[in-house]
This record gives C-alpha cells, structure tokens and sequence, in this order.
C-alpha cells in the first residue's frame, strides 16, 4: 500500500546572486572561488554575461571544486549571454570554481545563479 503524500504548502522565493569577474582575477589556468551557495542549494538557472569579451579560443569552465565543468565549459572569447548547464541536483559543495583555459589578457562579465533551498519557505499557499 502507498504511503499518503503530504503536500509542501510552503513556497520560496528564488535566490539569485551576482559576481563580476574580470580577466586580471584569474591567475592562468588555476581555479578563481568565484562564489559560495548554501549547502544543498539547487541551481535552477545560471549564466555568463560577458559584457567585454575574454581572449579569442577561450573559455572558463564554472566547477563545484571536484568536477572541473560541471556547470558547463563556457565560451566567452564574444560578448552575451551564455547559458550554465543544469544539474537539477542539490549540492552538498558550497563554491562554485571558475577556471580558465588559458591565460586571460581582456575580459569581463558577471556570474549570474538563480537558486532555491529544500525545506525553505517564505509564504504558505492556503
């Protein structure tokens, strides 16, 4: 027999934050903590707003620390939006890693991360 559903009438406010990066923060090919998020957060959007491009053929890879691109290896030798890749999994690692694939001489844009908390609540849905 199936155990009875309880439905989770709390709901929460998505929570984003915002980290400018720039070429003269990166040293080579070594990993730049670029961010922290809560314990189990859960990524529901990211990107890279490139707002001056990086150096042409480069990209930076955005990691948890142990797996190098997992969020993705992000072209930003051109201006824009680039997308992060999703997991939909929660994290029990706390900072994002940026590392790029070269040595960076131009460039900036900003980390942007959408993220929501299990068992976090703002309002109640009556």
């Amino acid at each position: 027999m199936a155990t009875k559903l309880n439905l989770n009438s709390s709901r929460q406010y998505p929570l984003t934050a915002v980290q400018h990066i720039s070429f003269d923060n990166f040293d080579g090919t070594l990993g730049l903590d670029v961010m922290k998020l809560p314990r189990d957060a859960i990524i529901v959007s990211g990107s890279i707003n490139v707002t001056t491009a990086f150096d042409a053929t480069r990209t930076i890879s955005i990691g948890d620390g142990t797996t190098a691109a997992l969020y993705g290896d992000i072209d930003v030798a051109t201006v824009g939006v680039k997308p992060l890749t999703l997991t939909g999994k929660p994290s029990d690692k706390v900072k994002l890693v940026a590392t790029a694939s070269g040595a960076l001489t131009k460039g900036a844009g900003y980390l942007i991360v959408t993220y929501v908390l299990p068992n976090r609540g703002n309002e109640a849905q009556p």
